[in-house]
């Protein structure tokens, strides 16, 4: 059911109190997290520089490519005008 803009600010509101829940037993702290890695399984992929994870290697193959793109863009970016060709 919707109601009108007007009728919803009419509503008496009141702010909810919120409250911070403690940190579950099974998970591990900030620094553990740091330290101990998990393995991976052999059937996923990492990318060397950002460590995202991929099920399929063509994935990871795409994925590096986009590092690749994202690299010439900034380099292209960062040359003088004068040696960018235009066509």
């Amino acid at each position: 059911m919707l109601e009108p803009v007007e009728d919803l600010a009419q509503w008496n509101v009141r702010p909810v109190q919120t409250l911070t829940l403690p940190q579950s037993p099974l998970s591990p702290s900030p620094n553990q997290a740091d330290v101990e890695m998990p393995q991976m399984e052999s059937s996923e992929h990492a990318c060397k520089l950002c460590r995202r994870t991929f099920m399929s290697l063509k994935g990871l193959r795409s994925h590096e490519r986009s590092h690749a793109a994202v690299a010439a863009i900034k380099k292209r970016d960062h040359l003088p005008a004068s040696l960018l060709k235009h066509g």
